[in-house]
């Protein structure tokens, strides 16, 4: 009788605790899906805000109203590493901002800044980072964390340094085109008045080169979809 009964209750508390982890389960992925619609409106919010303030800024820098603006605030500066013969895009600066006037944009962080002439980039290299999939086996930090998702590359290769740089934001990809867009538009006004393209020595056209064949190996990286490794 003693047996069956502790049989009884073993069997009753196996019964518990199975279905205590169907409802841990079922909450889990409930609270998960509702973070990930609150965080995906405040993403829609900020993305609108990134969009309004491009086209205001295109506006002012165009009219003379303005000779410096801000496009971009929480950006993550970008270069290209390669390691072992593996290309990957290494953070070197986060929390600064995208400043913009007639000579180019500029990267202000706390510890780094970088530059880039409208006249001379050479290509713009943009993708987004896929959004990760919620994983049981990983840490809660490692699922919810927002740079682990909408994060938006894009990478400016210029002729004047061998080493290919750009900058990480979080948006969606319309604000991304607007941010992509608004670099095609004071780049390409540029080139229409005829800026003056100086001499260059042989040193400075194999550092073009190298410049163009590895922004060449990185466009074929976005194509493939591999140009979302990013190192701290």
């Amino acid at each position: 009788m003693a047996n069956t009964e502790q049989s009884t209750g073993e069997t009753v508390a196996v019964i518990l605790f199975f279905v205590g982890l169907i409802i841990t389960i079922y909450y889990a992925n409930y609270f998960h899906k509702k973070i990930q619609a609150n965080k995906g409106k405040m993403l829609e919010i900020k993305s609108r805000s990134i969009s309004e303030k491009i086209s205001a800024s295109q506006d002012s820098l165009n009219s003379g109203i303005l000779e410096k603006v801000q496009i971009l605030v929480d950006v993550n500066l970008a270069e290209t590493r390669i390691s072992q013969g593996v290309q990957s895009l290494r953070i070197i600066d986060s929390g600064g901002v995208i400043v913009a006037d007639n000579k180019g944009l500029a990267f202000i962080g706390p510890h780094r800044r970088m530059t880039w002439n409208w006249s001379k980039i050479v290509d713009i290299i943009s993708n987004r980072q896929p959004a990760k999939s919620f994983d049981w086996f990983a840490t809660w930090w490692e699922n919810f964390a927002p740079e682990k998702k909408s994060m938006q590359n894009v990478i400016l290769p210029v002729s004047n340094r061998q080493r290919n740089s750009g900058f990480q934001f979080q948006s969606d990809d319309i604000a991304r085109a607007d941010v992509v867009n608004f670099i095609e538009h004071f780049k390409a006004r540029i080139k229409s008045k005829g800026t003056k393209i100086e001499k260059k020595d042989k040193d400075s056209e194999g550092n073009t080169n190298i410049v163009i064949n590895l922004n060449q190996t990185i466009k074929d990286s976005v194509v493939q979809g591999n140009l979302t490794h990013f190192e701290k």
